[in-house]
């Protein structure tokens, strides 16, 4: 009985190894071969709220709503140093908050 309680516990720790293993592999393989989607504006679009995306503004493709809109990301890389003078800054209780503008 000794010797199939120890067989035992080497099935389950086998089987265990191989779906963490498993799992682990599909994971990196995803991650490593990840790819993003990028959407290139053909003609200057303006926003609902005024803002200007020029010809060429390049937006990554977020996700794909069922309302019938697709959600696409925009990042805007400003120097630290200048963040103060051209901004205004306040914190939200909301965490992940996003903050859309619809295409006019």
């Amino acid at each position: 009985m000794n010797n199939a309680m120890r067989l035992m516990k080497l099935g389950v720790a086998v089987l265990v190894g191989f779906v963490l293993g498993a799992s682990t592999t599909v994971g990196a393989y995803y991650f490593l071969n990840r790819q993003t989607t990028v959407l290139v504006a053909r003609e200057t679009l303006q926003l609902e709220s005024g803002i200007i995306l020029p010809k060429g503004t390049r937006l990554t493709y977020h996700a794909s709503y069922s309302e019938g809109f697709e959600r696409l990301a925009l990042y805007v890389n400003v120097p630290a140093s200048a963040v103060s003078g051209f901004f205004d800054s306040r914190v939200d209780p909301h965490p992940f908050m996003e903050d859309p503008y619809w295409l006019r």
